[in-house]
């Protein structure tokens, strides 16, 4: 075995050594080779002119005069592509050691096993190139002449681990702004320049770098400022003029009811001479259109490219989801994704006090507006109190403060836990009857985590209490997503980015055609104390290393300081519902399902007998006794040792 195993591997590498080399750009070795996988959204055979724009970076990175080349994309147009592309054929026609940077160590092994794993079993004959064995490792792909590094931009020392002459940076502003010593805590600086200096001793060095833009002056909008700024253009059939595509050009039609049409989207022609591009031919005009370069080249090259250009992306979906984007207080995200356009904040307030007092409802714990469908809680704790917010749930994020309340006590002692249990266990009614708990509370362990924690495991335990640990977490590049649970069983969320969400959410206005997406609604009984914590910060961005960090500060008072309770607790009640991720629909099933149980559970009472009634009440008793016994004497939350008060102008119960 052993013998014939050596004789294959033998007759491999003299046919690979004795293979003439292909002289092909890579957009041509992609076509002639390069096979897509069945996940993708177009298997089969690779075809540049499905993409024409990508056929000149690509070619590109054959081109001696180019060490740089950056792609400030749109999401799904077809970078992750090119980086594949490049990759194989070098693996190819010019094996040497190369470097493929993610943003994170997930992504880096996702990378490996779900894209380039794929890769051999649809193109059998690069097994001729890569090897296998031991040779053959999930982060470190080894073939002939060469080896592919994959790591992650958290990594310090993979990112200065190893030299390159090829660099892939993929997805960078993503990235950390500084890379961080796990051992020693020290910074070792950005992510980028660590990696950048494996390349320095390389002839014909090649530096990829690709990534939807997030903020003004990130990376990725800092590399295209440094570049030679190219944009794609097309010319117009009927007056001639050469333009590139921006989303000001996209128009379309309302309905006499002044409802939005968006399958009447067109681009029109930017020199007003009336052409309009539509679905069917917008095609035809990328195909005829080129690269042009907006400023002079000095060895970068750089390319913008948004949306419009997607073959995968009809204007009716750019549309549609621009009106979602709007509705949702989303349009970040939007101009992110699809527009391929940094985001800067805006220069004005989120919206003052005043504003938001005008929005108080008449409403209360005991009448609930329909709308909500569930409440989760944000808590956050003090030495000497814990605050608190109910805060309940509707369709598309629109959301109603239930009520703000503070329990005085010294929270190293069981007894201000008890009444929090109180506040958690509560049964809520909507104003239609439904009855409403609290599905989730999400605590900040911020304070004496060794010596609270017991405390809360133990109202858990007794009241069967859904309760979230949660701990912010200092990464600000950290995705917005369900908070990633640790061994510690507590949650790391990211509050800068939630409250750049709370930001987006708070200014939404009402559109008086019922429910809003994303609206936020307050009761009429929170004074200005309330809405002065809520935006008692604002955000900005610092820089660190020439990498601009953003972080969310206190605002400064006139005469006092103010302080962010109501701004954490509200981040924490949002940090719930993304953990929780309910299907709202589903959930407003489950509370009409409730209802109809309650009414046949009515129904079988009224049918018993005074005796089976009274037997019935006598074991409900029996039965609280029991449990009050069980409990230590606390006063309770409205007992006779409770001086609780909502600090918002209403005591509490």
């Amino acid at each position: 075995m052993e013998a014939y195993q050596f004789k294959k591997t033998l007759l491999t590498t003299i046919k690979r050594v004795f293979q003439p080399r292909q002289n092909l750009s890579v957009s041509q070795w992609a076509d002639r080779n390069r096979v897509l996988p069945v996940i993708a959204a177009e298997r089969g055979k690779w075809r540049t002119e499905r993409t024409p724009y990508l056929r000149e970076p690509m070619d590109l990175v054959t081109d001696p005069s180019v060490s740089r080349i950056t792609l400030c994309w749109g999401a799904q147009l077809g970078k992750t592509e090119l980086l594949i592309n490049t990759l194989l054929y070098y693996v190819v026609n010019d094996p040497c050691p190369m470097i493929m940077v993610q943003p994170t160590s997930g992504e880096a092994r996702k990378f490996s096993k779900r894209r380039l794993a794929e890769l051999v079993d649809d193109m059998p004959f690069l097994a001729n190139y890569f090897r296998t064995g031991r040779a053959d490792q999930i982060e470190h792909k080894k073939f002939y002449g060469g080896d592919l590094l994959i790591v992650s931009a958290r990594s310090g020392s993979a990112l200065r681990g190893q030299m390159a002459k090829i660099l892939f940076l993929d997805e960078v502003d993503g990235y950390p702004a500084v890379v961080i010593t796990s051992q020693k805590g020290q910074d070792e600086g950005s992510p980028v320049d660590l990696v950048m200096k494996r390349t320095t001793t390389f002839p014909g060095r090649k530096i990829i770098m690709t990534s939807t833009p997030t903020y003004v002056d990130g990376l990725m909008d800092q590399a295209f400022k440094q570049s030679d700024q190219r944009y794609y253009y097309v010319t117009c059939p009927n007056c001639s003029t050469e333009q590139h595509w921006t989303w000001e050009r996209v128009i379309w039609d309302k309905d006499t009811n002044g409802d939005h049409l968006p399958l009447t989207a067109r681009i029109v022609c930017s020199s007003g001479c009336g052409h309009e591009w539509h679905n069917s031919d917008r095609y035809q005009a990328i195909r005829d259109g080129e690269w042009r370069a907006t400023k002079p080249f000095n060895g970068h090259a750089g390319y913008h490219l948004n949306a419009l250009y997607s073959p995968w992306v009809s204007l009716t979906e750019m549309v549609t989801d621009f009106l979602s984007a709007k509705a949702q207080g989303t349009i970040k995200s939007f101009q992110n994704t699809r527009l391929a356009l940094p985001w800067t904040e805006p220069t004005t307030p989120i919206t003052d006090i005043h504003d938001l007092k005008l929005r108080a409802e008449r409403y209360t714990p005991s009448t609930i507006p329909s709308g909500v469908v569930y409440i989760t809680a944000g808590i956050d704790v003090q030495g000497n109190r814990i605050e608190g917010e109910l805060l309940g749930w509707g369709a598309n994020d629109e959301t109603w403060s239930i009520d703000y309340f503070v329990i005085p006590g010294n929270t190293l002692e069981q007894p201000v836990w008890d009444q929090l249990s109180d506040v958690l266990t509560q049964k809520l009614v909507r104003e239609d009857g439904v009855p409403l708990t609290v599905r989730l509370a999400a605590i900040d362990m911020g304070y004496a985590e060794s010596q609270i924690k017991p405390k809360i495991n133990l109202i858990k335990r007794r009241n069967r209490l859904n309760i979230l640990l949660v701990r912010g977490a200092s990464a600000v590049t950290a995705p917005i997503t369900a908070p990633r649970l640790l061994a510690s069983g507590i949650c790391m969320v990211n509050p800068s980015l939630i409250k750049d969400r709370l930001q987006e959410l708070l200014l939404i206005t009402e559109d008086g055609g019922g429910s809003t997406p994303g609206y936020c609604h307050f009761p009429e009984h929170y004074d200005s104390t309330y809405y002065e914590q809520l935006l008692s910060e604002k955000p900005t961005t610092t820089y660190k290393m020439g990498v601009p960090v953003r972080r969310w500060i206190l605002v400064k008072g006139n005469k006092k300081q103010i302080r962010n309770e109501a701004l954490d607790c509200r981040v924490y009640a949002m940090a719930a519902r993304l953990h929780m991720n309910l299907n709202v629909d589903r959930e407003e099933e489950r509370n009409q399902q409730s209802v109809r149980v309650a009414v046949e559970s009515d129904k079988t009472k009224d049918a018993m007998t005074t005796t089976q009634k009274q037997s019935l009440e006598t074991k409900i008793l029996k039965e609280r006794e029991a449990n009050r016994r069980k409990s230590p004497s606390s006063g309770g939350f409205g007992g006779p040792n409770f001086d609780g008060y909502s600090p918002f102008g209403r005591r509490r119960f």
